[in-house]
């Protein structure tokens, strides 16, 4: 017999070499279970049903900044690259994008609108300058919340 040398081995010493006792009544009061069933012992589980969503809102939050403000002159030049720009030329355009939760209703007009700066770069599928929108790739941004603007040079 191997020297005892963790406090575990010392305290269960007496039973430590037994086997597993298979008298009649020790399978009755403790049936082996199969081993299909043990994996599902070490099966994850949601203890807290709904904490993943919360984690996941949270992280979302934290990812919220104001509406930036752009100068007069960077409006300027972006109201110059809009109109340069023609169906079917590919952009990349970083816009912000309005938070949409349905608690605009409960907030005042006067504070500030959160979201996220989004960056995209697609083809432009539509300049539509009565209703200020322009639409790359299916998604429709507002002329207002257009960031920044650049053309991308095809590739030769």
């Amino acid at each position: 017999m191997k020297p005892l040398r963790t406090k575990a081995a010392r305290i269960y010493s007496d039973i430590i070499e037994k086997s597993r006792p298979e008298d009649e009544d020790s399978r009755i009061r403790h049936p082996r279970m199969p081993i299909p069933d043990r994996a599902k012992i070490f099966a994850p589980f949601a203890a807290l049903t709904g904490y993943e969503k919360v984690i996941d809102q949270k992280s979302a939050e934290a990812l919220l900044v104001s509406r930036p403000i752009l100068a007069e002159d960077k409006l300027e030049t972006l109201s110059q690259i809009l109109g340069q720009i023609r169906k079917g030329q590919t952009v990349q355009v970083a816009f912000f994008q309005q938070e949409t939760t349905g608690e605009s209703e409960h907030t005042p007009t006067d504070s500030p609108s959160l979201g996220v700066c989004c960056t995209q770069i697609g083809t432009v599928s539509r300049i539509d300058t009565d209703n200020q929108l322009l639409t790359i790739d299916g998604t429709e941004i507002p002329f207002q919340d257009i960031l920044e603007l650049i053309p991308v040079p095809r590739s030769v």
